[in-house]
């Protein structure tokens, strides 16, 4: 199964909201603990101080601990299971003298306490399934040690108050996630805006339009120099093209002279002396210089194209004019192979439109279909007009067709498929029938038949 990559805009959502999430978990843990551990203090405090006033309400009389201000003992926290403070007080034995009222009945914690005769202690008992927090502390009358008064209290406030911030972090917690989440997303969309659009602009940029560059950003950032190295490139690039189609252009025009000058020589020797050659060397000499002538020919077009050189001279043009004449331009080529060349449903059309490049445009095609169709074969041509939009040249041939991986393949210059390599040529054809479709604002499509052979739509806008 293969795993999808997550996006940057996704990874950043994702970190940031768990980054939040965590800093959310641990101080809330934190809290709970801060606040519990100040709750069990105050426990302590408030225990300490009962004990306190209980030890005054003591005296030594007779060689016993006698309780002196009874009105303390008979207070409701003292009397009852409400905010209950439980008290018991013994003597220097450890043995238990009295209780108050809410901790009748109860068991006795005294035999497990750690008793100090100087300072007052605190100790947390499991007492009837209860926990109860102790303060054990000594009991001075008279100026001697007399025993100790131990005053506890259960823990249900302090659960309560944990209980009431856990609830209410149960609720914050999600709310705050789902806030941080959508925050991130929001501030991630806004972060990654600048790279998608550059992205988006460097996707539209390839070698017909590397003057376009990358808006300058203000803000100086980390995007804002990448924006900038991505300038910095594409102004290398554009040097380096430049003096590629320069080098194109001026090489494939000077190449024209001397090969042009070779070409007459040639004929005018010929013609000289008609007997001194092997006529069949002859012929493939010629035959050689007429496709280098081609070559050249094609990569001065494509280099001029290139450069933007070839300006377009649109005025009305017959586009089932220009078919017919090429059609009977190639019926010769096309004969030698017993190839029909057919054309189905021309009907006048009329386009705003060069009528050379067109006239090279359908002379590529056929060209093409000629040459890749087997002998006693039919290539077929219809004109099907869209909705008034445009008007699609339909070619049809019956010969091997493409494999799928070749049609983004198949117009990139000296490209040529499997079946191409058996058969003469340069493999910018198509390359120049795909300029003069874009240059008319059109576009190039291609696609195998059912049975067999390709089709090529070469779709000029009305």
């Amino acid at each position: 199964m293969k795993i999808r990559k997550q996006s940057l805009h996704t990874k950043i959502v994702f970190w940031s909201t768990s980054v939040v999430g965590i800093i959310l978990l641990v101080f809330s843990i934190e809290s709970i603990l801060l606040i519990r551990n100040k709750l069990r203090k105050d426990i302590d405090r408030r225990l300490a101080s009962e004990t306190e006033e209980i030890i005054h309400t003591f005296d030594f009389i007779d060689g016993k601990i006698q309780i002196i201000h009874p009105f303390e003992w008979e207070e409701p926290h003292h009397t009852s299971e409400e905010d209950a403070v439980y008290i018991l007080y013994t003597d220097i034995q450890k043995i238990e003298l009295g209780r108050s009222k809410n901790y009748i009945g109860k068991t006795s914690p005294l035999s497990t306490f750690n008793y100090d005769s100087l300072n007052t202690r605190f100790d947390t008992q499991l007492i009837d399934e209860q926990n109860i927090r102790f303060s054990i502390m000594p009991i001075r009358l008279a100026g001697k040690h007399r025993g100790w008064a131990i005053t506890g209290m259960t823990f249900e406030s302090l659960n309560h108050v944990q209980s009431v911030i856990i609830g209410v972090y149960a609720v914050i917690f999600p709310l705050a996630m789902i806030i941080a989440f959508l925050g991130s997303s929001v501030i991630a969309r806004k972060a990654m805006a600048p790279v998608l659009d550059i992205s988006e602009t460097v996707r539209n940029i390839h070698a017909r339009n590397l003057d376009k560059t990358l808006p300058e950003l203000e803000t100086k950032d980390e995007i804002a120099h990448l924006a900038d190295t991505i300038n910095d490139l594409l102004e290398r690039l554009r040097k380096s093209f430049k003096t590629i189609r320069q080098f194109t252009a001026n090489a494939s025009h000077e190449l024209k002279i001397p090969l042009s000058i070779v070409q007459a020589e040639l004929e005018q020797y010929q013609k000289s002396n008609p007997t001194s050659m092997d006529k069949p060397s002859l012929e493939r000499t010629k035959i050689e210089l007429n496709r280098m002538a081609k070559l050249i020919d094609d990569l001065s077009t494509l280099a001029k194209a290139d450069t933007h050189q070839i300006i377009l001279s649109k005025k009305a043009v017959w586009l089932n004019d220009i078919i017919h004449d090429e059609i009977e331009r190639y019926r010769h080529t096309a004969n030698q192979k017993n190839i029909c060349l057919k054309p189905i449903d021309l009907p006048s059309v009329s386009i705003q439109a060069d009528a050379h490049w067109m006239q090279v445009l359908v002379s590529n095609i056929l060209d093409n279909g000629i040459k890749f169709s087997p002998r006693n074969s039919t290539v077929t041509v219809q004109i099907i007009e869209e909705n008034n939009r445009y008007f699609h040249l339909v070619f049809s041939d019956e010969g091997p067709g493409i494999l799928e991986h070749e049609v983004e393949l198949i117009t990139q210059r000296f490209y040529r498929s499997e079946p191409a390599n058996k058969i003469a040529g340069s493999g910018l054809g198509l390359s120049i029938v795909q300029w003069v479709a874009e240059a008319h604002g059109g576009k190039l499509r291609f696609e195998n038949n059912i049975d067999k052979g390709l089709t090529v739509t070469a779709s000029i806008p009305v």
